[in-house]
């Protein structure tokens, strides 16, 4: 194994995840093992009313670098994940959705960014090389709403919204700590939006990586409550200013 030059903290969210989170865990943590890296897992769990709690937990149980938070108030999309990442032992955080719709092969060079001084690295689906398969109305509502965000924000991102993202940890809870926690979950799923309007503002390296993306069966997309988590983003510009 190679030397353990840093600590990386692995986040996950999870609400109503009984079908996949025990694969995500036997998938994600050979590969973390493999990396030489010390690693610990955080797997979130946003209320979940399945099964989702007895998987985790078991696997928690027999490797202690699996640990589990619950959250009996959700699902809250990313506020009670935000709230966690606070317990994160790694000088390098990074999450990813249960899915794993975003290739995990691409988190050693997201971690070579970091280190090399990089603040934050994303996945993108948009920047050159991707590869992407995805539902043809999934990649509509994200196309218009990528365009929205940057020409009302003059964002300079191309793929606001993949969930797979890394950050030194000190940037990270300073973000976190900015953006505050909505009780209200109305932010939903724009947090990832805001968080990286942010980090802009302040002038932080942000770097998109290309990866390989695919569609998972499973998420039901509403575009009615999206369309309404827009409202948050244009108050949000108020602020931002």
């Amino acid at each position: 194994m190679a030397e353990n030059t840093s600590e990386i903290s692995c986040f996950i969210p999870c609400y109503n995840e009984e079908k996949i989170i025990g694969k995500c865990l036997d998938t994600i943590v050979p590969f973390l093992n493999k990396s030489g890296y010390t690693f610990e897992v955080f797997v979130i769990d946003d209320a979940s009313t399945d099964n989702s709690a007895k998987i985790i937990i078991d696997k928690s149980i027999s490797d202690k670098r699996i640990k589990y938070i619950r959250y009996n108030t959700g699902p809250s999309k990313r506020e009670n994940l935000a709230r966690s990442f606070k317990e994160a032992k790694g000088n390098i955080v990074f999450f990813t959705d249960a899915d794993l719709s975003a290739d995990i092969n691409i988190i050693p060079a997201f971690i070579d960014k970091i280190k090399n001084g990089t603040d934050i690295a994303i996945g993108s689906r948009y920047v050159k090389g991707a590869d992407v398969k995805r539902k043809i109305l999934r990649l509509f509502y994200s196309k218009i709403y990528n365009f929205f965000v940057k020409i009302y924000f003059s964002s300079d991102i191309l793929d606001h919204q993949c969930g797979l993202k890394i950050f030194k940890k000190d940037v990270l809870l300073d973000l976190v700590t900015k953006m505050g926690y909505d009780p209200t979950f109305q932010r939903g799923w724009t947090w990832d939006t805001e968080l990286l309007l942010r980090a802009k503002k302040e002038g932080l390296r942000t770097e998109e990586l290309p990866l390989k993306w695919r569609y998972r069966k499973g998420h039901y997309l509403n575009p009615f409550k999206q369309i309404k988590s827009i409202n948050y983003l244009l108050k949000l510009k108020k602020e931002l200013k």
